[in-house]
């Protein structure tokens, strides 16, 4: 479950972290993008992602999102924390384009993940910001890339990892798992691959 302080643990370590990197997942050599529509149980698992993420955290304003997802390819830390009990296979090599109906549904800005522009809080501090200033110029122009989403065999959970980068040593990553109580999708308390930088 998405730890309400993550998000200013994460700005503030970007100042006192040396050397850190966001963590990511690798992308296979090859990788088919699909622009077909999610389904409607794999939209379901994202709203309720937004829903989590913002609550989580201060901001109103829409998050910057890669238009592209990722591959979520667990690693036995994973399957041996959260995610124990999700079939063990290798991913599909597919990603989603995600459209600007994905991001009507969910509160976002879909952006060109090549194109976007982070303002780095280490480049708003040399240029006179001040440290508050210089985090929160970072974190609004953020971009947020996150994963296809794995489902269990019995279709109850679901997991998805996601990485939020706001400069050089400033960004949060994590994989986290969500729970269908009712014939609703609900975060969990389980995620594991936890990070900042």
């Amino acid at each position: 479950m998405m730890r309400k302080s993550s998000i200013v643990c994460a700005l503030v370590s970007a100042l006192v972290v040396v050397g850190s990197s966001v963590l990511n997942c690798a992308q296979p050599a090859q990788v088919e993008t699909i622009s077909s529509h999610l389904t409607l149980e794999q939209s379901a698992v994202y709203r309720a992602f937004f829903a989590d993420y913002y609550r989580a955290s201060t901001r109103r304003e829409p998050i910057y999102v890669s238009e592209f997802t990722e591959i979520l390819q667990p690693d036995d830390g994973d399957y041996n924390g959260c995610m124990g009990g999700f079939p063990q296979v290798p991913p599909a090599n597919l990603i989603h384009h995600l459209t600007e109906d994905f991001a009507r549904q969910n509160h976002v800005h879909i952006v060109d993940p090549k194109l976007h522009k982070v303002r780095d809080p280490g480049d708003g501090m040399r240029n006179g910001l001040s440290v508050q200033s210089a985090v929160e110029s970072g974190f609004r122009s953020g971009l947020l890339t996150i994963s296809e989403v794995i489902f269990d065999a019995s279709h109850r959970r679901a997991a998805l990892h996601y990485s939020f980068h706001c400069g050089e040593l400033c960004g949060h990553t994590e994989t986290v798992v969500y729970e269908k109580r009712h014939g609703v999708w609900k975060p969990s308390k389980r995620s594991c691959g936890y990070g900042i930088s």
